[in-house]
């Protein structure tokens, strides 16, 4: 049934053709009445016309220019030539131009008799088509002649023209209902005039009988094109270039635009075009796969993938998901997109991942949220899923990966043993299974079987472009040989493996390798350049990988425990185990060391900060035989210092529960133990225990000698005794090779109140400009680029001449001092060599044990003068308020120490420095009331929150729920 009359009378499109242009296009999709148009002109020129049609119209070019001459009342014969020769208006009408063309074929040259008639200029030509025809004839058209084209703009009604049809049907309808039909509609005339004959109401079934009518009649591969690229990204461009990358996509655009599609060339669809392809469509169409793939494969390589997989993914097209992955595996697979793709994949059903795609999302789970639980819960279930042999092989390949990760060295290797002679393993496989093993081994204390697979895992990924195995191959390479006392081999592998991290700007993988480097330094006593290194090991984690920077952190805490700087030591270690609770990266291994290494320090600081720490210990829990050997040192040590009983059980069974693992745990759980028989007056047992370590110790081994040298400080008796008595080799080395004095610092540097530079213990004196790039170079250890220091220290307008006079004057003064390092400057000292008052202020920590009284005091005076007196730049005064703030809290653990200490005097003038350098600092605020409402001074309580009240005030905040109930308790 049809609703559409016999054409639609509307004088303003009717008027478009007064000019009589030699050709009108009247461009729109199907029932959006272009016939009618075509017919109403049929009807309203005064003039001779031909009228074509695709239906009756044969499909030959001579037949239809037959039947025009037939129309015309031209003679049988030679009719192009009589067309050419008429001299009055004669019009010839084309419906469905578009369609005429495709149902001829291809022009030739002697029958391109369409574009000869413009020749003549009494004719006139005027065609409908789905969008301009995309043939070289019509091309002529544009180029050559006058055009006009009638587009969705003028097709559609307007509401006067509404409620005049109106009238004519006898149908009342006001304007405002005429304005919310052409909203509704945006004037299409099909869905005006059905609602016209629903006597003015237009109902939902009207719209879907109309897109039914439409999109059903579109070109099947416009129609596809414009669907995928609705439900994808209806706004983007550069997506329909993807898509479409042969084609000519500005055409296609002038075409969806000429046709209504489009709202001009902004890709926004007609509301009516785009209800129309989401009714009769569904995304998990199969013509359209094809479209979705391609898309994938663009939104990869704009680095936005994981729109593209939430936008799949919410069409539960789970099939073109798994496809763009797997066939771009060796792009997704990268760490950055790790942390993102498991929160675009964690909603897809397990049972629709692929294996490979299943693969990638554990190892996400893995590597990027660093949750072991749920890496090994879904690998479990794809195992489970996917049967095939090579599926089996891949998903237990990663499984023994992550059991390797926790410390589950055994379940490892029992997974991959099937492997280990698999010819049918690929050489990255190869390298891993062998990589697997070899951690093994080296468990079980076999390091030269180790070092031998870890050579053939080598030799298999060398060359294969696989970088980051090969980085961490070398790392447990070097690991391996530096356990068995082959510094120089160690030193080789981790210097090629440096250069490779630095190569692939990885600054996580580079953590990692300088942290090894940092402890093979610990171990052979060069604590200097273990510290440097270490140093940048932090510095580099920092920047990509927190796991890895805490990793740094607690070498840096070892760096301290060997030089006995146990305060050092303490804060370095509880920094650490803060930040892993903080994050969602904890790894139960560093923070089980972390712990047992603390509580070790902290013996030789404050048995009431061990008192606390034991409440940690006892709530942490252990996730392994060598996690719970760190938690039984721990606890032993709290235990021995805190004269607790249960002491050598604890001991015992933990080392019954390592075998072979953990040779530095195992050293101390044999120190403690032997301690712990000291303790009871149990000489035979404590000589067993202490041979037990001299066997366990080879010179040189994992830090052995150097840490435990620095744990027996407390027992000067316990080493004499083994010295002299036990002919213990380890109790020689203690007691006439302890570790050289600390060295001074060889850079002084003092930015607090008064600039002063010493180099090697003499004054030096340097331009100003090279003071604020020292300091500059201090707040930024990793290093600053020329443009970077040139801007903070001229700001703009600064000269390369006067730049490089600078530089000059400063390095002559401080020779080997700033150093160039590819693209950054930096100092060649590492922060170990400087005595720098900022460096102190910012790195002192804050334990509140009475033991770092001094160490407060020499921080919070230095925090209290002017950063850089005299300078005024942007960039100082926000250094002078964070360091400002930073001595706040150094004040504030100096007054808590002291109110502890009862000194209430010296603590009221700690707090009161401490509000004086931040008002604002809320705790300090807080502690000074507490103070003086206690002492019995309500009035100075009150005038201390009256002035911070009024210093809130100039921000516009309010004090907090706390202080007012301060306030309310003085006031009582």
């Amino acid at each position: 049934m049809s609703f559409y009359p016999t054409y639609v009378e509307r004088p303003r499109l009717l008027r478009l053709t007064q000019h009589e242009p030699r050709v009108v296009l009247i461009i729109g999709l199907p029932s959006s009445g272009k016939s009618t148009v075509l017919e109403a002109l049929k009807h309203s020129i005064n003039a001779p016309y031909a009228m074509i049609r695709l239906d009756p119209a044969p499909n030959d070019p001579h037949a239809m220019l037959q039947s025009i001459a037939q129309q015309l009342g031209l003679a049988s014969e030679q009719q192009l030539e009589q067309l050419l020769a008429i001299r009055q208006p004669t019009w010839i009408l084309i419906d469905d131009l578009d369609q005429l063309l495709d149902a001829w074929g291809a022009f030739l040259p002697e029958h391109a008799w369409l574009a000869d008639l413009l020749k003549n200029p009494a004719l006139h030509v005027v065609a409908s088509s789905l969008s301009i025809p995309q043939h070289p004839m019509i091309q002529q058209w544009i180029i050559r002649q006058q055009l006009l084209v009638i587009g969705a703009k003028e097709l559609a009604f307007t509401s006067a023209e509404l409620i005049e049809l109106a009238q004519k049907r006898q149908l009342s309808l006001t304007q405002a209902q005429a304005d919310q039909l052409i909203g509704l509609t945006e004037g299409w005339v099909a869905p005006c005039i059905f609602a016209l004959n629903r006597s003015g109401t237009l109902q939902p079934s009207s719209l879907e009988w109309v897109m039914q009518d439409v999109m059903g009649r579109l070109p099947a591969q416009l129609r596809n094109l414009l669907e995928a690229w609705l439900w994808l990204a209806s706004d983007s461009l550069e997506l329909l270039q993807g898509l479409l990358p042969n084609d000519d996509v500005a055409r296609l655009l002038l075409s969806w635009e000429a046709a209504g599609l489009v709202f001009e060339s902004n890709l926004r669809l007609q509301p009516l075009a785009e209800l129309g392809l989401r009714k009769r469509s569904h995304a998990s169409a199969g013509y359209l796969t094809p479209l979705f793939e391609q898309a994938g494969v663009w939104y990869l390589a704009q680095q936005q993938l994981v729109p593209f997989v939430h936008q799949m993914q919410r069409l539960q097209r789970w099939d073109v998901i798994n496809h763009t992955l797997i066939q771009q595996l060796h792009l997704v697979n990268n760490q950055r997109f790790f942390g993102e793709l498991v929160k675009a994949l964690h909603e897809v059903p397990v049972q629709q991942l692929a294996p490979k795609v299943g693969w990638l999302l554990a190892r996400s789970y893995h590597l990027g949220e660093r949750n072991a639980e749920k890496a090994l819960i879904l690998v479990n279930q794809l195992l489970g899923i996917h049967q095939q042999p090579d599926d089996q092989r891949m998903l237990r390949l990663l499984k023994a990966d992550m059991l390797r990760a926790q410390g589950s060295i055994r379940e490892a290797d029992s997974l991959i043993q099937p492997y280990l002679n698999d010819p049918d393993l690929a050489p990255d496989d190869q390298a891993r299974v062998l990589r697997t093993h070899a951690i093994y081994l080296a468990s079980l204390g076999q390091d030269d079987a180790a070092i031998a697979n870890f050579e053939r895992a080598y030799n298999y990924i060398e060359g294969s472009g696989i970088n980051r195995l090969l980085g961490l191959i070398l790392g447990d390479y070097a690991n391996a040989a530096a356990r068995a006392g082959r510094y120089s081999l160690a030193d080789r592998l981790l210097r090629q493996a440096t250069s490779l991290w630095e190569e692939m700007a990885a600054p996580a993988g580079l953590s990692q390798t300088l942290n090894l480097r940092a402890l093979v330094a610990l171990h052979q006593g060069q604590i200097s350049d273990a510290a440097r290194y270490a140093q940048q090991a932090y510095d580099n984690g920092m920047l990509a990988d927190k796991r890895a920077a805490n990793g740094a952190l607690v070498t840096l805490g070892d760096v301290a425990l060997a030089e006995r700087d146990w305060t050092s030591a303490i804060g370095r270690y509880r920094l650490a185990r803060e930040q892993l609770r903080n994050s969602n990266m904890v790894d139960y291994h560093i923070l089980t060391y972390a712990l047992a290494l603390e509580s070790q320090a902290t013996r030789h600081s404050s048995l009431d900060q061990l008192q606390r720490l034991l409440l940690e210990i006892d709530t942490t829990t252990a996730q392994n035989p060598l996690d719970q050997a760190w938690l039984a040192v721990a606890r032993s040590a709290a235990n021995l210092s805190l004269k607790i009983d249960g002491t050598i059980p604890l001991l015992q069974r933990a080392l019954a529960g390592l075998d072979n693992e953990g040779s530095l745990a195992k050293g101390l759980l044999y120190l403690l133990l032997s301690e712990a028989f000291w303790q009871r007056h149990e000489l035979g047992e404590a000589r067993q225990a202490w041979k037990s370590l001299d066997e366990l110790i080879i010179e040189g081994r994992s830090g052995l000698p150097i840490l435990l040298s620095a744990l027996t400080s407390h027992l000067p008796e316990l080493v004499q005794e083994a010295y002299t008595e036990w002919n213990s080799p380890f109790a020689a080395r203690v007691l006439h090779h302890n570790l050289p004095v600390i060295q001074a610092p060889k850079l002084v540097i003092r930015l607090m109140g008064q600039a002063r530079v010493e180099m090697h213990g003499t004054a030096v004196k340097i331009p100003k400009q090279g003071i604020l790039l020292i300091a500059l170079l201090l707040l930024n250890p990793s290093g600053m680029t020329a443009d970077e220091l040139r801007e903070k220290i001229w700001g703009f307008d600064s000269s390369d001449d006067g730049w490089r006079k600078m530089l000059q004057r400063t390095r002559k003064k401080l020779p080997d001092c700033v150093v160039y390092d590819g693209s950054i400057y930096r100092l060649c000292f590492p922060l170990s060599e400087i005595d720098a008052d900022i460096s102190v202020i910012k790195h002192t920590y804050l334990q509140g044990s009475e033991t770092n009284l001094d160490r407060l005091q020499v921080a919070a005076d230095y925090a209290s003068q002017v950063f850089l007196p005299g300078y005024y730049a942007p960039w100082i005064e926000g250094e002078r308020k964070l360091l400002a703030q930073r001595g706040a809290e150094i004040w504030i653990a100096i007054g808590v120490q002291w109110y502890d200490a009862q000194r209430f005097d010296q603590a009221r003038e700690a707090f009161d420095q401490a509000m004086k350098l931040d008002l604002l600092n809320e705790r300090a605020v807080v502690l000074a009331m507490n103070l003086e409402i206690n002492q019995g001074r309500r009035p100075e309580a009150l005038a201390i929150y009256e002035r911070h009240r009024k210093a809130l005030a100039e921000y516009g905040l309010d004090p907090s729920a706390e202080l007012q109930a301060l306030q309310k308790r003085a006031l009582d």
